[in-house]
């Protein structure tokens, strides 16, 4: 009887082990806001560090649509993107809904944040003013 419920209760510790990660979706997972900031941050991001000498450490693995996105962009435009946690500026970004059609994106680089307001009206995404930056 112990070894049938020990049997069970492993069986069970294995399935459990194996089940699917939840996938971490964004606010900015479906376009057209995702484009839209997605090459938004890229560019900001430009004017702030050269992306040649940049090796970006970012905060998390990428989750959704989103976050693929903004790597992939990052990587084309000559960021090096190091393994999450690994050597490198720390590196974040995160789309937040503020209320109705308003949207928060912060970018954090090391110890610097990036700040600015979307707008998503309908099938149209843009900016609602100049990035902020705090040191």
């Amino acid at each position: 009887m112990r070894a049938a419920c020990f049997h069970l209760g492993l069986a069970l510790v294995w399935l459990t082990g194996c089940a699917p990660v939840a996938v971490k979706n964004s606010v900015a997972d479906a376009d057209p806001l995702r484009r839209a900031v997605v090459e938004d941050v890229v560019l900001g991001m430009a004017d702030v560090m050269a992306p040649s000498v940049t090796t970006l450490a970012p905060a998390h693995a990428p989750g959704g649509a989103f976050d693929n996105a903004l790597y992939a962009a990052l990587r084309a435009k000559g960021y090096t993107l190091a393994a999450v946690g690994g050597r490198g500026t720390s590196f974040d970004c995160v789309v937040d809904s503020i209320g109705g059609t308003l949207y928060r994106v912060n970018v954090r680089v090391g110890a610097s944040t990036m700040s600015r307001l979307w707008v998503l009206d309908g099938s149209n995404a843009y900016s609602g003013g100049a990035w902020a930056r705090r040191e």
